[in-house]
């Protein structure tokens, strides 16, 4: 059962209770609406009320935004409503606003609608697709950093119901960044098309991914006292080819990560374990309140004491354990969990707020900056000079540069070869003893070298 129901292209001008009732199960009782362009657009988002309080934000030629807030949980994120035209030129003129419509990323956003735009060749059932058309579309989800949902259940979204038969995948739903870390498992799926041209299609939001059957060695494991004994078991039990070992060893690795799933599976969870153990000890000292333990209840006393602490110990290397992970995974990375760091660093130095001078107390960003500003520009002064004392012209005289442009010429080559400056001297004498020892007689010969040689030193 739905919650939100977004409709595009409802071609009409108005939409009151009355036909919102006519159409929708009772539950979805709230809605938003956009009036249709002439005979074509229109837009409109349906809610449940009892578990939704949405907000119109905007509304453009394409569609509308909405805030969407948890009556439950008081979580908040963005819907948009789209419907694109399906005219080439206009289909230009949509992706130029799509591409400058997300005015940050730091957002839970949901986009969705009637694109009337393929991304690839496999979206149409037949040849003929735009495709600069397809490769701009594109372009524009890439800069805008979207992330489309994929789509189960369907290749086509739309038909024209005609023959020959032309089915395209015309619906789309895109999220940002933010969305997808807050909402992992967002599926969408596609419904039965009855005597619409178009699939309903439906979002079905998570916010835990479903975990895979996979291994993973748990190091509190091995603070279980019968776990290294299991284990001895289970490699023992493995079978044995005399003449295949690579067989045989793989067989007893098979052995031994099944053995401890099947162990822990039988284990209750640490949490459980420990609530259990702190409610039967709280029970154990209403009784000493109101009476003196036996020595079997303080002796079962010392024991659940003892086993709570052993619990606790493997909870918290559980957590070691699982803490290193994490770190692993998103430690070396500009990710969220430096900006969460960041995030606290911030509130540990916000300024929340500030006293004007005339007393007033201000606790707006804009209000802030202003009587910091302020304050610290009463505090520096104000220049009392209205003229330039100096004259620029005379400390800073232009000097004739054309010089250094102009090439060496031979007479400054050769006077460098016979005296060169003192600083260069070894150089020089290194570029001497060369020519020498080459024994190159061509004073042509000889400049060329020391040409290439000055420019290479």
């Amino acid at each position: 059962m739905c919650d939100i129901v977004c409709l595009q292209e409802t071609k009409k001008d108005t939409f009151t209770d009355l036909f919102l009732k006519n159409i929708c199960p009772s539950h979805l009782n709230a809605f938003l609406f956009k009036p249709s362009s002439g005979a074509s657009g229109g837009s409109v988002v349906i809610w449940n009320e009892t578990k939704f309080d949405c907000q119109l934000l905007s509304t453009s030629d394409y569609g509308m935004t909405v805030e969407v807030k948890s009556r439950h949980t008081g979580d908040s994120w963005l819907l948009t409503n789209l419907y694109a035209p399906c005219i080439r030129e206009q289909n230009l003129a949509f992706m130029d606003w799509f591409q400058n419509f997300f005015d940050t990323q730091n957002k839970k956003w949901l986009i969705l609608g009637n694109f009337n735009l393929i991304r690839k060749v496999s979206d149409r059932n037949k040849p003929g697709a735009d495709l600069p058309l397809m490769e701009r579309f594109n372009e524009v989800i890439s800069e805008a950093g979207l992330i489309e949902i994929p789509l189960f259940g369907r290749k086509y979204t739309w038909s024209n119901n005609q023959s020959p038969l032309l089915l395209e995948r015309l619906d789309r739903f895109f999220t940002l960044v933010d969305w997808t870390e807050a909402y992992p498992n967002t599926l969408a799926s596609s419904l039965v098309r009855e005597p619409s041209d178009h699939n309903p299609c439906v979002i079905a939001i998570g916010t835990q991914l479903p975990k895979g059957n996979i291994f993973r060695f748990e190091n509190p494991w091995l603070l279980h006292h019968d776990f290294k004994t299991l284990v001895q078991q289970a490699w023992e039990a493995g079978s044995h080819h005399q003449r295949d070992r690579a067989q045989s060893i793989t067989s007893k690795f098979k052995i031994l990560r099944k053995t401890p799933k099947v162990w822990s599976s039988k284990k209750s969870s640490l949490a459980t374990a420990i609530a259990n153990s702190k409610v039967t000890l709280s029970l154990l000292e209403v009784v000493e309140e109101l009476r003196e333990l036996t020595g079997l209840e303080r002796k079962f006393k010392g024991l659940l004491v003892e086993h709570i602490s052993k619990n606790l110990n493997k909870q918290r290397v559980y957590w070691k354990q699982r803490g290193n992970i994490k770190w692993a995974q998103l430690g070396d990375q500009g990710s969220k969990i430096f900006h969460a760091t960041a995030t606290i660093r911030k509130r540990k130095s916000l300024i929340t707020t500030l006293q004007s001078t005339e007393g007033t107390t201000f606790s707006d960003q804009r209000t802030k900056a202003d009587i910091l500003w302020t304050a610290f520009k009463e505090r520096l002064g104000k220049s009392e000079m209205e003229a330039m004392l100096f004259n620029l012209q005379e400390l800073l005289p232009v000097h004739d540069l054309e010089s250094l442009k102009t090439p060496f010429t031979v007479e400054e080559i050769e006077g460098v070869i016979k005296d060169p400056p003192k600083d260069h001297q070894g150089k020089m004498g290194s570029i001497q003893t060369s020519l020498k020892d080459a024994r190159i007689s061509s004073q042509k010969t000889l400049l060329h070298f020391v040409k290439i040689s000055i420019i290479t030193k």
